[in-house]
């Protein structure tokens, strides 16, 4: 009966074991025999053995750890993909054959990309699938400094700004936060500020010196899209009043969106930046705090200094910000303060705004356009 039993249970484990077996074995055929085409200089077939040795390697993870919950097989497979990418690589190195790097690095972000999709289930099951995205995106860095000519001359740009957008599906992933557009919003602003950040760091620009479409691409990450993405957060937060799980490091980001943003705009325009920044971010903050009757008092003073400032060192597109911003507050003591706000809150913008649009026309007159630009 004992030996029955015993024999049975091992007939009802002997397929899976084969399947796995046979997976690893066509594997490694697949790899010595690509490594044989790469030897006797066979070009074409080391690119045909090697696509064929990739998708093998991605049958053999999912034989070995096909019983795993969730994505847990992707994030177990990820490490062995990677070994053989790296190892295969680094091996046909001297030969400049590229073919078992390119497939088998395919076969990576295949993988890695379900196991961003399908989160893992298990405590080793994660850590396996962090250390295995993070060492990847580090090898990948090392792979397109060493060989970014026969790569690509966009391979250290693509690199730029895929790392980042990796890493916070990694975070999203693995950072507890509740499941909110708030919080998505926020995170993706993070990736966002990242990507604009390290296109525009100057250590970096000597790292991509031949890449044609770096200036199109910083221009467009960081004029573009770090703005929108500014805007998008701060509409939804103070105007719909959704805030995400931590408002501090939200504002922080946008606070260095702000100076980033700055930093990219041609000098003429610098100033004016960083008045709309302020005058945002001081909405922001008081929306935190529930004085949103305030906020209208806070612009007007905005407005107020760089309508003065901008009279003072002749920049024009800074005057023209404050003049822009004093329409805002007017336009919004009319329309909005006069049916939200209490009655106190009511008189004291109205005093406040008053005295300082008086006090703004006689410290801060127009600069004149032959002045324009003269100081900064």
């Amino acid at each position: 009966m004992v030996g029955d039993s015993a024999g049975s249970g091992g007939t009802g484990h002997r397929p899976l074991a084969t399947r796995r077996t046979a997976a690893l074995v066509a594997t490694a055929l697949a790899v010595v025999v690509g490594y044989v085409a790469v030897m006797r200089r066979n070009a074409a077939d080391a690119w045909v053995i090697h696509m064929l040795s990739a998708v093998l390697s991605l049958v053999s993870g999912y034989a070995l750890f096909r019983h795993e919950p969730g994505g847990s097989v992707f994030a177990y497979t990820l490490p062995g993909t990677l070994a053989l990418a790296t190892g295969l690589g680094w091996w046909y190195r001297r030969e400049g054959n590229f073919s078992a790097l390119v497939c088998h690095s395919a076969a990576v972000a295949t993988v890695m990309l379900l196991s961003l999709l399908v989160p893992p289930v298990g405590v080793a099951a994660e850590i396996v699938q962090v250390a295995g995205v993070i060492t990847a995106c580090a090898l990948s860095g090392i792979l397109v400094h060493v060989y970014a000519t026969p790569v690509g001359v966009n391979s250290r740009l693509v690199f730029l700004i895929t790392a980042p957008v990796i890493l916070g599906a990694l975070a999203h992933q693995h950072v507890p936060m509740a499941d909110s557009f708030a919080n998505q919003c926020a995170l993706a602003g993070w990736v966002v500020l990242c990507i604009a950040a390290v296109l525009n760091a100057s250590p970096l620009q000597s790292w991509i010196p031949d890449t044609p479409a770096l200036p199109m691409v910083r221009n467009c990450a960081t004029r573009l899209v770090l703005p929108s993405a500014f805007a998008i957060q701060w509409l939804y937060s103070v105007v719909f009043k959704a805030y995400p799980g931590s408002t501090a490091l939200q504002a922080l980001w946008m606070t260095f969106a702000v100076v980033l943003v700055a930093h990219a705009t041609a000098r003429p325009f610098a100033r004016a930046v960083v008045a709309v920044g302020i005058a945002l971010l001081v909405a922001y903050l008081l929306a935190l705090t529930d004085l949103r009757a305030a906020i209208t008092l806070a612009w007007a003073v905005t407005a107020l200094a760089a309508l003065v400032v901008g009279s003072r060192v002749n920049d024009r597109a800074l005057w023209i910000v404050g003049a822009v911003i004093s329409a805002f507050v007017v336009a919004k003591l009319i329309l909005l303060d006069m049916s939200a706000a209490s009655p106190i809150w009511r008189v004291l913008s109205f005093i406040g705004s008053g005295l300082l649009f008086v006090l703004a026309g006689y410290l801060a007159p127009a600069p004149t356009r032959r002045g324009e630009g003269v100081g900064l």
